[in-house]
């Protein structure tokens, strides 16, 4: 039995804060309805969320996504390869075991960059320090692939 496997909600929270401080992390509190406790992460233009739904018992989520620069995501719109770039990636996200979800305008059902969100999914019977920064960091590094293969796409189709 790990020492989170009957934890409380507080308890969990405590420990979770109080790693991201003992690794310097800047964390700012994010207040979000549905959950009990959220924090957010920033590093460059990664966004990170740690948090437990309201609805959940027994389990935190990770969440990470992009924000881009004006000029990079008008970059992205222009690309022929637009689906293609997102095809690989899913395919690596989910050979890395992360939840990979795109949300599209209602409207246009369009989508860029952007609104591509990676999930990642402990239990407190699972959760140790280990297995929450090895989330944290799968979710990071998946994110900073996506920038590079942006970034390599984006270059490539100027010329």
């Amino acid at each position: 039995m790990t020492r989170f496997e009957n934890a409380t909600k507080d308890l969990v929270e405590k420990f979770i804060k109080q790693w991201l401080v003992e690794e310097e992390y800047e964390i700012q509190p994010h207040t979000d309805p549905n959950t009990s406790f959220n924090y957010k992460i920033i590093k460059s233009n990664i966004q990170l969320h740690v948090g437990q739904h309201n609805k959940s018992k027994d389990n935190i989520m990770i969440k990470g996504v992009i924000a881009f620069k004006e000029d990079e995501q008008a970059m992205l719109r222009y690309l022929k390869t637009k689906r293609e770039l997102l095809y690989d990636l899913e395919i690596i996200f989910t050979l890395a075991n992360i939840e990979f979800s795109v949300n599209p305008n209602v409207i246009t059902e369009e989508f860029t960059i952007e609104d591509i969100q990676l999930t990642k999914i402990i239990y407190y019977d699972g959760l140790t320090k280990q297995t929450f920064y090895d989330a944290l960091l799968s979710i990071f590094n998946c994110l900073k692939l996506l920038i590079s293969k942006f970034i390599l796409v984006g270059r490539t189709s100027m010329t």
